[in-house]
């Protein structure tokens, strides 16, 4: 079984495990295995959504996010289904907890990857290193936990029927007790799943002005990108300030979001 970790934000599938399930399938062909997800959720989760895209669905509700507590949700599914790679859409948060499953599953850990295929018993992937200075090809064998860079992989698209959907019971492990949670209000499209950017820099001449990148992005229905310090002095959202680190880019070459991964002094 192949096991997909399906990132939500409470009412729909993100566009990032949408990638996750198409690798996830071309991976399951190659190795003669078949689709599972996990949908973990702190509340709510889209479950009849996702139930559209694999062929068992494991779910829990763990309550506020922990690395920990994610950690031990994908662990438990990975022992319900078997699974012998685990694939997962890349952010912040699961290079947070994914570390721990490889560990925990003694699997090969491959983060961050532009591509990947089954070859034998063994996984290859493309990943970039060095701030994407590097282009690597790797192989790890099952089994393994494996990450999917965004805006690398076609969307899946939805399966004939439905998934019988399983609930886990997580146990619970030690972990770091969130006692305050300040999040700050999200407006529009985030970076890492916009089809669509617009920024502006210090030609815009003034604070202000920024208001005029806010109402195209928008009408375009695409994310707001900030350029550098003078936009953090405007006012910039901070998390669209640290999504500029994380927006992916193509190979250096062919496109102009590549500088933004390689600026390792840049601070939001």
């Amino acid at each position: 079984m192949v096991l997909v970790v399906l990132d939500h934000d409470g009412n729909r599938l993100k566009k990032g495990s949408l990638e996750a399930l198409t690798r996830a399938r071309d991976l399951a062909q190659a190795l003669g295995m078949k689709v599972a997800g996990v949908l973990l959720a702190e509340e709510k989760a889209p479950v009849e959504e996702a139930r559209k895209y694999v062929e068992v669905l494991y779910t829990a509700t763990l309550g506020p996010y922990t690395a920990e507590k994610w950690a031990a949700g994908v662990l438990k599914a990975a022992e319900a289904s078997g699974a012998k790679a685990v694939v997962a859409p890349s952010s912040r948060q699961s290079r947070a907890y994914l570390g721990r499953v490889a560990y925990a599953l003694r699997a090969g850990l491959l983060e961050d990857t532009l591509e990947s295929r089954a070859e034998g018993g063994e996984v290859h992937a493309t990943r970039y290193a060095y701030l994407n200075r590097v282009t690597q090809k790797v192989k790890a064998a099952l089994p393994v936990v494996l990450t999917v860079k965004p805006n690398t992989t076609p969307l899946a698209e939805p399966l004939p029927g439905e998934a019988e959907v399983v609930a886990l019971e997580v146990p619970q492990v030690p972990t770091v007790e969130v006692l305050e949670r300040i999040q700050e209000e999200k407006k529009g499209v985030s970076l890492t799943e916009a089809d669509v950017v617009v920024t502006g820099g210090r030609g815009m001449g003034s604070p202000e002005a920024f208001k005029l990148v806010e109402e195209l992005a928008a009408l375009l229905g695409g994310a707001v990108g900030p350029r550098g310090r003078w936009w953090t002095r405007a006012g910039a959202p901070t998390a669209n300030r640290w999504a500029r680190r994380a927006r992916p880019s193509s190979p250096p070459s062919t496109s102009p979001w590549g500088s933004l991964e390689r600026c390792s002094t840049w601070r939001g």
